[in-house]
């Protein structure tokens, strides 16, 4: 993935980079205006946000093939979207669990990960160190399922 490298960094060991560090990108807000005006089912909104990002990112010359409607606007539309966007950003677990599509997707998109995806990995595990500086273990316990 290309989108990271940095030319600036005299080596891969270097452990400090002159580039910037993305916080939020337009384009993710766009993508959450379009999710929030698709459950408010404002769907040609929706559309239209989503198409601003299409647009900046298509080809010369192909932002019209780049463009949907809002018939094509769904949940799952989105986060296709915000994958194809996002892309390595490492938020992607965060808007499966998020919409509740963690299990389904990774079930079905993730051959060699389904067989393990349990119910309780919609939870990660909470670090030992933060669990043992607990002083009431009886009400603060490990999420279920990583014991």
């Amino acid at each position: 993935m290309s989108k990271f490298m940095d030319p600036t960094r005299a080596s891969l060991n270097e452990a400090q980079s002159a580039r910037d560090v993305f916080v939020i990108r337009l384009a993710e807000v766009y993508l959450i205006a379009a999710e929030a005006q698709m459950k408010l089912g404002n769907l040609q909104a929706a559309a239209d946000y989503i198409n601003v990002v299409r647009t900046r990112a298509a080809k010369s010359g192909k932002s019209a093939a780049m463009q949907i409607t809002s018939a094509e606007v769904t949940l799952d539309f989105i986060l296709d979207e915000r994958a194809r966007e996002l892309a390595g950003e490492q938020i992607r677990w965060f808007d499966l669990k998020r919409t509740g599509k963690l299990l389904d997707r990774v079930r079905a998109d993730a051959p060699d990960n389904a067989v393990n995806i349990q119910e309780y990995h919609v939870l990660r595990p909470i670090p030992q160190t933060q669990l043992d500086a607990v002083t009431n273990k009886t009400e603060f316990t490990q999420n279920q399922g990583y014991q």
